[in-house]
């Protein structure tokens, strides 16, 4: 029926959308486990997610003065701050082919070498980097950071 239709268009999407964000924070691997594992296996297993990388570039970028800031103004304003900054600097994680770690108060952290510059053609799923060029990484993230300053 039409209706039975809409019903699996509609969790289809939910699905999609659900996908999306699951793969903007978590990387394939992890999200493949999940799906892989029954809940009650997750605990048991979770090590197997565990992987080590050597060689990669971490940057770390804080706010000078935001804790005197933040106290200075409403709320509303901190935030708008910070959306307005981090969303800036989303648009540079991906052009700098950088991968975008966390976001911690006033803290935003990306990394070279760990997760694939480029997830397009996994359908946007993150890619653990296996073998990398360590210097290309490391320009990546430091030409991000340049441009951060811009």
């Amino acid at each position: 029926s039409t209706q039975h239709l809409q019903v699996q268009s509609t969790l289809s999407t939910l699905a999609e959308s659900q996908l999306e964000l699951l793969s903007s924070i978590m990387p394939q691997h992890a999200i493949q486990f999940l799906a892989m594992e029954s809940t009650e296996a997750v605990p048991s297993n979770v090590a197997q997610l565990a992987r080590k990388h050597t060689g990669i570039t971490l940057l770390f970028m804080d706010i000078v003065g935001f804790t005197t800031f933040a106290k200075a103004v409403e709320p509303v304003e901190v935030m708008m701050l910070l959306n307005t900054l981090f969303s800036l600097f989303d648009v540079l994680v991906d052009k700098f082919g950088v991968h975008k770690v966390e976001t911690a108060g006033d803290c935003y952290i990306v990394s070279g070498g760990i997760m694939s510059p480029t997830n397009q053609a996994n359908g946007g799923l993150g890619i653990v980097v296996e073998d990398h060029d360590h210097t290309d990484s490391a320009t990546r993230v430091m030409e991000f950071a340049k441009a951060m300053l811009e």
